[in-house]
């Protein structure tokens, strides 16, 4: 903005940055009542004008009825972008009383001007014979502010200032990326690889870490690269976040931005308002909107850009081809529809709850610690089995949790049927060495699996799926051809004697921890916890699909923190407390849990508060097939979050 500064009369007070102007006057008159506004002319000879930068003369408008000397400043200020630096600019302002006719009077005068951007005052002392005119005759009036160059095209940031560095020590001696997994989710589309992070940061910090991996942040410079995008956002492809940062940013203050990349020349690097890839009403230039971040709205399947404060909180995000590309680290886990066979059930008086009709049918039943098992007595490859789960409504074996062989064992000591030799729903199809339980998809852990000595092997190259070996004493894993004939064992969490989906899972995971329901609503009302807790939070964050190994699962709860948040301002609030509490790590996985869920409830309460019930309310979570011993509550309906449906501008 700039300032204007008026020097006061000869018989006013001086501060310190100006010296006392004496003022010599003889018979000026003051105006008259009801005198029409003039204008004064004050006529400067050049040489008495030391300051460079400022002009030889002038014509200061000066209004005699409310005796008040004006400028343009005001009037710049309102056409001018808030967010021009203006570079020398000066504004130079003198104030003298009316005079009514012609009058020569001989005065001293006093000019003070103000030089943006750095403020310098600069007093500059006349003293002149100057001839002032004054006519009542004289509507109009002209103004000039005398200023060097306001130069609308100033650079306010430099795209070379950054450095890009790869980190070598990310990578082994070979090249591939160490722990590429943990950086995001890996996705090639247009022959661009592309890595959705799992965290958040600002601008900055998403530029260099995408140098450190020898990437460059998401760049989205022309139509074909839009096209690309929007058909990777489409609703039956898109399953990661809805907010990136990109490369660019406003460079200049004519609202010029650029796409910042390493070395950069090509003729489309800088783009403007014009540009058709903003979303509608951007760029907006609100809080201080000088970087770029990429919104995808899935469910229309389309990306825009929006300009947002470069210290905001989005999902970090990269594209470009490390050499080489990291390595597969999850399976190809089969797609199939899992659905339930109609024929096998019946539907309670509600008319709307089914439940087996001959669960005897199917199999071996075995509830123990809130979890039931169903053990068949047909065998199946690996495939049908699974299938065969889903017909009955419930889904095949994933071992994720140390309690499971516990509770698996009790059943092999319970009855005979339930030793021997059965499917899980664990492989590696796909990406050799890496099993995941494909039911639940999710990795199978080093430290929760209980291999057979020698397994898994791969024995001639064809076994890529897992089956239990259960007996009366232990439990242990095998990798076996996935087309072979076997037992299966399929889990659901137990409902019957609860209310809601939510109330079992605390159910098994209090059975697993020993913590009754009573100690578990005490939760929320204190800030220490003890061993059993911190475990007991731990089960309940995995179960519901928001921890791993004691840690969040930074894209679920991104993608939460997004789509339930009301406004811009509250899914920040949600960015900077993922990103707090997501970075605590404790004595061991029990107590990261509970420091993970203490930080939540200071910092996004409200978040956590609907974590737990978007939890509650969704018919996504276990439930076993078979009438229930208490009343529901009315919950059974599908409350899925649109992770796109706020446009957050």
């Amino acid at each position: 903005m700039l300032f204007q500064k008026t020097s006061n009369y000869a018989d006013k007070a001086s501060d310190d940055t100006q010296q006392s102007v004496e003022t010599t006057e003889q018979n000026i008159p003051s105006a008259p009542s009801g005198q029409e506004r003039g204008t004064e002319t004050i006529s400067i000879p050049p040489k008495s004008v030391t300051e460079p930068n400022v002009a030889s003369s002038t014509d200061i408008r000066y209004d005699p009825i409310i005796q008040k000397t004006s400028t343009l400043a005001e009037q710049i200020s309102k056409n001018t972008d808030s967010s021009f630096s203006i570079n020398q600019a000066a504004v130079i302002s003198a104030s003298f009383p009316p005079t009514e006719g012609p009058t020569t009077t001989t005065r001293a005068a006093k000019l003070t001007t103000w030089t943006m951007p750095t403020s310098t005052i600069s007093t500059i002392n006349l003293s002149t014979h100057t001839t002032i005119t004054s006519s009542s005759d004289v509507i109009s009036s002209t103004t000039k502010v005398l200023t060097t160059v306001i130069d609308p095209n100033i650079k306010i940031y430099d795209c070379l200032e950054n450095m890009c560095k790869k980190n070598e020590s990310l990578f082994y001696k070979d090249g591939r990326l160490i722990d590429a997994n943990d950086y995001g989710y890996w996705n090639e589309a247009c022959g661009i690889l592309y890595l959705w992070g799992k965290s958040v940061v600002d601008w900055q910090t998403n530029y260099n870490k995408c140098c450190s991996l020898g990437m460059m942040p998401i760049v989205l410079e022309n139509d074909t690269k839009r096209e690309c995008l929007d058909n990777l956002s489409k609703p039956s492809v898109w399953k990661y976040n809805s907010n990136y940062w990109t490369a660019a940013r406003k460079t200049r203050t004519n609202g010029t931005f650029q796409w910042c990349l390493p070395n950069d020349t090509r003729s489309d690097s800088t783009f403007d308002k014009s540009s058709s890839h903003w979303l509608p009403g951007h760029p907006s230039n609100i809080n201080g909107g000088n970087c770029v971040h990429l919104q995808v709205n899935k469910s229309i399947g389309r990306v825009y850009l929006t300009d947002k404060n470069c210290s905001n909180f989005y999902v970090f995000g990269c594209q470009g081809k490390p050499t080489p590309p990291p390595p597969c680290f999850a399976p190809k886990c089969p797609t199939f529809s899992c659905d339930k066979t109609t024929s096998f059930f019946s539907k309670l008086p509600d008319g709307k709850t089914q439940y087996l009709t001959n669960p005897i049918n199917h199999g071996f039943w075995f509830t123990i610690n809130g979890r039931t098992y169903v053990f068949s007595s047909v065998k199946q490859t690996w495939l049908d089995a699974a299938k065969a789960c889903c017909a009955i409504g419930m889904k095949i074996l994933s071992i994720e949790f140390d309690y499971e062989y516990t509770n698996l064992i009790a059943a092999a000591k319970n009855s005979s049927n339930a030793e021997g030799i059965f499917w899980t729903s664990g492989s590696d199809e796909g990406c050799e060495g890496n099993f995941g339980w494909c039911a639940v998809n999710k990795l199978v852990r080093d430290q929760e699996a209980k291999w057979y000595p020698g397994e898994p092997n791969n024995y001639i190259g064809k076994e890529n799926c897992i089956y239990l070996k259960l007996g009366k004493t232990e439990g242990t894993l095998f990798d076996a051809d996935c087309s072979t004939s076997q037992l299966y064992i399929c889990e659901a969490r137990d409902t019957t004697k609860t209310t809601s989906s939510s109330e079992a899972m605390v159910d098994e995971c209090g059975a697993a921890f020993n913590v009754s329901r009573d100690e578990a609503k005490q939760i929320f009302n204190t800030s220490t916890y003890s061993l059993k807790i911190k475990c007991f939070l731990k089960c309940m964050g995995e179960n519901g699909g928001f921890m791993l190994n004691g840690k969040l699962v930074d894209e679920s709860i991104l993608m939460m923190a997004e789509s339930l948040a009301a406004n811009a301002a509250k899914m920040q609030e949600n960015m900077i407390a993922v990103s707090t509490c997501g970075s605590k790590k404790g004595m061991d996985e029990c107590d990261t849990a509970s420091l993970v869920f203490q930080c939540g409830q200071e910092n996004a309460p409200e978040l956590v508060a609907n974590i737990i019930n978007t939890v509650e309310l969704n018919t996504s979570s276990e439930a076993v097939p078979l009438p229930g011993l208490v009343p529901k509550c009315p919950t059974e309906y599908d409350c899925v979050v649109d992770v796109n449906s706020l446009f957050l501008r």
